[in-house]
């Protein structure tokens, strides 16, 4: 949990350096007087979690799809090992689904509001 400004800062510049085609890439920063929104790639068909419950959408994910998800999902938690970094949420919600063909984890981070507001807030990349 991020609990100051220095700390979120810290977060997002080490997911600017996360460069692996399994794993959501970060475009930048939006600062508000209010609040701080992270910018990343759109997945048109949402999270995983989303397309699996969706009952139009579930018979697009058969079982070899699944597993071709979930080779994608372990290439990118590899490569987050390997650069020392460990995903503190990896969830069927945290899975963002491109296509029907490819995935990508999304990086688990909290976002702090200015001091002048009174909640904190999780962050939607969808």
């Amino acid at each position: 949990m991020i609990e100051n400004p220095s700390e979120f800062l810290n977060e997002i510049a080490v997911m600017h350096r996360i460069n692996h085609p399994d794993i959501v890439h970060l475009y930048g920063v939006c600062m508000e007087p209010d609040s701080w929104k992270i910018v990343t790639e759109l997945a048109p068909l949402r999270s995983l979690l989303e397309c699996l419950r969706e009952p139009e959408l579930r018979p697009s994910f058969p079982v070899t799809t699944l597993h071709r998800f979930a080779v994608q999902i372990a290439r990118g938690m590899g490569y987050l090992e390997e650069i020392g970094l460990v995903h503190r949420d990896l969830a069927a919600r945290n899975i963002l689904v491109f296509s029907k063909e490819m995935c990508r984890a999304q990086y688990a981070v909290r976002v702090i509001t200015c001091p002048q507001c009174m909640s904190q807030q999780d962050v939607d990349t969808s």
